[in-house]
């Protein structure tokens, strides 16, 4: 499996942004195939070139009203063509010769930018202000500053006459601030492509046919970099519809915790809340407090039958007979055909998708051995154990002797399948309480219930983790 792992425009292009990399470098350490695409700086270099300032001006004399910014660029177009390559090499440590003609202040055209270098105080003038900030000695700082100056000049032009939405370190930051309502960004998304918008499709369309992933990793650490990974995403869902999409970031973590639109997910297959080591360290708390819960529970069952002298046959819980397990089993197999009916109409419902459910969202996301190990006992041993003693031993027994056989099954299922907490897992898990409750009506004892859980848990376990390693 090749993954990608991609950060979108516009984040700060002075320094690369640390979260692909970090997350790149501990997938490696595991063994995965992993790639970086940063096309918030491939972006910026395709832009700030000579062809990419010609699209810029023949965008700008479209506009049928330039702006100041705009008329000063197009007048002096071709000394920006001629020095726009030269004041990025300089500024990526590519060309540093130049950093003299640059810092002279007779090299590159200058724009409203510019203006704050205009003199000040007591007749100083522009030099003698860029002389006492950077010293005689601070050739390359004062270059620096004037080849930025020059390209904020650059980006102004771009965002009044090209594409509204570009800024450095945003793009189309408005649309991302906007969220949870979703709209915004979708008309964005459908409206006719920017100049900005074409040049990011082409990058995306590039950058898949050179990577071929399995999977895409969009990181979106702010509102500035949503639509710009939306926008890929969408160049990745029209060419590579097979190819996998996540999303997340510091902007998902928090931001998109709050969104409920489901068109989200035309985008993108899932979205990555806290990350993988916060993950590990919320499913220990979930899997220990749950089994410890579920304890706690038979233990005050259990207290409370010895107040009252009585024993765990009052349970069900009567001494093990052979023909239990053969028992389980039979019911297991008679219903599996009912659960794979129903499980085959959901993952049409969902586009394949598997369930909101926490068993397959722990399995499919756990990359502790230590913890999966954990899990999988407690789901296939504990949990069947535990959850019979509570749900038919306990309330379903309890509610047959106040209203019968069949609306205590009706109604502990009911309850048994809400507590999971998944509208679609609702209906098989619904279906299945159903037969634990039948089973054990008809047994007369809860050891043939474990069993037909016990299978239940296991044989899911075991689809989860063998379908997780068929897509790694």
């Amino acid at each position: 499996m090749k993954i990608l792992l991609v950060t979108p425009p516009l984040v700060q292009l002075n320094t690369p942004y640390p979260a692909t990399p970090a997350l790149a470098g501990f997938l490696r350490s595991q063994g995965a195939d992993v790639a970086q695409a940063d096309l918030s700086l491939e972006l910026a270099l395709r832009l700030f070139t000579r062809p990419g300032l010609a699209q810029v001006a023949a965008a700008c004399r479209s506009r049928p009203r330039p702006t100041p910014a705009v008329r000063a660029f197009l007048a002096r177009l071709e000394d920006y063509l001629s020095t726009v390559e030269a004041a990025v090499a300089f500024l990526q440590g590519r060309d540093e010769s130049v950093g003299w003609r640059i810092a002279r202040r007779d090299f590159l055209p200058e724009g409203p930018r510019f203006a704050t270098l205009a003199p000040e105080g007591c007749g100083l003038d522009a030099d003698e202000n860029l002389h006492d900030l950077f010293g005689a000695l601070g050739v390359t700082d004062r270059a620096k500053l004037v080849a930025s100056l020059y390209l904020d000049d650059l980006a102004d032009v771009i965002r009044e006459g090209a594409d509204p939405e570009f800024g450095f370190s945003r793009y189309a930051e408005r649309l991302g601030v906007s969220l949870p309502t979703f709209d915004p960004l979708l008309a964005r998304l459908a409206a006719p492509p920017t100049l900005v918008d074409t040049l990011l499709d082409a990058l995306a369309e590039e950058t898949l046919l050179r990577h071929a992933p399995d999977w895409v990793g969009l990181t979106l650490p702010f509102p500035g970099t949503v639509y710009g990974a939306f926008r890929i995403a969408a160049v990745l869902r029209r060419l590579a519809p097979h190819v996998r999409i996540v999303m997340g970031g510091g902007y998902v973590n928090t931001e998109l915790r709050e969104l409920s639109d489901p068109r989200v997910f035309e985008y993108a297959d899932a979205l990555c809340f806290d990350g993988k080591l916060s993950f590990n360290h919320s499913a220990a708390r979930a899997i220990i407090f749950s089994a410890a819960l579920q304890l706690c529970l038979v233990g005050a069952i259990l207290a409370g039958l010895r107040r009252r002298f009585l024993g765990t046959w009052q349970l069900g819980l009567d001494a093990w007979k052979t023909g239990y397990l053969r028992a389980g089993f039979w019911t297991y197999f008679s219903i599996l055909p009912i659960l794979a009916v129903i499980g085959l109409l959901q993952g049409l419902l969902q586009h394949g998708r598997l369930p909101d459910q926490e068993i397959y969202a722990v399995l499919m996301r756990i990359d502790s051995q230590g913890l999966l190990l954990l899990y999988l006992a407690v789901i296939a041993l504990a949990a069947p154990f535990l959850e019979e003693i509570i749900f038919r031993g306990f309330l379903f027994g309890t509610l047959r002797s106040l209203f019968g056989y069949r609306r205590a099954a009706l109604y502990s299922s009911l309850i048994f399948a809400s507590l999971h907490q998944s509208v679609f897992a609702f209906l098989p898990i619904f279906c299945l309480a159903l037969a634990l409750c039948w089973l054990y009506e008809k047994s007369g004892s809860l050891w043939p219930s474990v069993v037909l859980h016990l299978l239940n848990n296991t044989v899911t376990a075991v689809f989860v983790l063998l379908l997780r390693q068929a897509i790694s």
